[in-house]
């Protein structure tokens, strides 16, 4: 059994632990990472165990030595979870502090052979009774890198030799992590958990983005997060191995500020609310490519008022450009294209993107037999519209 003194902790003293259940509530409002959530509440029905087998004089009180390897990809939240794994293993008294140390191999390896030994002690002692969170472990990795094979070297000795004391949770993608276990033969069997974070679905990002945009007392209208998740969509399905998950939310959010802030500077200033201030509208939200989804888009669409006018000279009607192209849409597809097949309720409310995006996959996949023998030219038009 290994049993933390208050010699071993820094600054000799312990802190009063927060409720084992008010800190997993705080776990559970974290967005996804249901495999991570359910492996941490295994944990604490453990130590729950362990504790309630004590009292009965079933056993001793074991303490549970653990140290963690945390894997997911850029901005899934692995710091965030170290953060919060602090106070988890205080509430399950695992650990006499909430406290975590957080590093990287700049913070880990000296500028001399010889140098990161101490280094890495000088950390280890000032983590003892909480975390030792190393991001991008992996980097120490390299097999050519005699400064980061100090530091591995050093690292396991101090996990074997206090071990209980301290934790550590070692956090990287998860291919390089793999590669970063096999370095040397005993350090994947000092760590006794592993934990992944899947990226977040499209579902998941949005409420990511709505919670920052909370944050920050911003709200998004109906329309507006109809069309975030329409953009959030988009990147999930265009997204590579540098995607950046919630990061991505928050460059998403900021662009959408910097846009409400223009939108606004141009309104009247009779019509400018503490409201206008805090409502995002569809306008506001930039596509994956940076380009603006509301009005501002169509007027620099080509594309999109060339399908729209093709459309227009098949089923007879005429629509001329004037200064005001977008301004009068909606009245537009009411009076015409509605006596053809679209229904009211299907062009009500939408803005003149929305309206364009509409006609484009209802004139494709929808309304081609009712709209009859629609040419191929002008459908070809709108799916380049789209």
């Amino acid at each position: 059994m290994y049993r933390i003194t208050s010699d071993d902790l820094p600054m000799a003293q312990n802190e009063k632990a927060r409720p084992l259940d008010e800190v997993l509530n705080e776990l559970d409002d974290f967005v996804g990472m249901r495999s991570v959530k359910n492996s941490i509440r295994r944990l604490a029905v453990q130590s729950m165990f362990m504790k309630q087998r004590a009292a009965m004089g079933a056993g001793n009180v074991q303490q549970m030595a653990m140290n963690f390897v945390l894997t997911g990809n850029p901005g899934t939240g692995k710091t965030s979870i170290a953060r919060k794994m602090g106070e988890i293993l205080n509430s399950m008294d695992i650990l006499p502090t909430s406290r975590v140390l957080e590093c990287s191999r700049a913070t880990l390896v000296g500028k001399y052979l010889g140098e990161t030994p101490k280094i890495v002690n000088n950390i280890c002692d000032k983590a003892m009774g909480g975390i030792l969170f190393i991001d991008e472990a992996y980097t120490l990795s390299d097999q050519n890198d005699q400064y980061g094979k100090e530091a591995i070297d050093t690292l396991m000795k101090r996990m074997e030799d206090d071990r209980g004391k301290f934790v550590v949770i070692a956090a990287g993608y998860k291919d390089k992590m793999e590669e970063f276990l096999q370095m040397n033969a005993g350090l994947a069997s000092r760590f006794t958990h592993k934990l992944h974070i899947d990226d977040y679905n499209e579902d998941e990002l949005l409420a990511i983005f709505k919670k920052m945009a909370k944050k920050e007392q911003y709200t998004l209208s109906p329309t507006a997060e109809f069309k975030a998740l329409n953009v959030i969509y988009k990147m999930v399905m265009a997204k590579d191995s540098s995607f950046g998950n919630a990061r991505e939310m928050r460059n998403l959010l900021d662009q959408t500020i910097q846009q409400l802030s223009m939108r606004v500077t141009q309104m009247p200033p009779d019509q400018v609310t503490k409201e206008t201030y805090q409502l995002i509208l569809p306008e506001d939200i930039l596509d994956k490519d940076g380009n603006l989804t509301g009005k501002k888009k169509l007027r620099d669409s080509a594309a999109g008022l060339k399908a729209l006018e093709s459309l227009c000279k098949y089923l007879g009607f005429t629509y001329s450009k004037t200064e005001d192209d977008y301004k009068d849409i909606r009245e537009f597809v009411n009076e015409n294209l509605l006596k053809k097949a679209i229904k009211v309720k299907d062009v009500e409310g939408k803005e003149p993107d929305e309206l364009i995006d509409y006609l484009s996959k209802t004139v494709i996949n929808e309304y081609e037999e009712k709209l009859k023998g629609i040419p191929a030219e002008v459908t070809e038009e709108f799916e380049k519209a789209i």
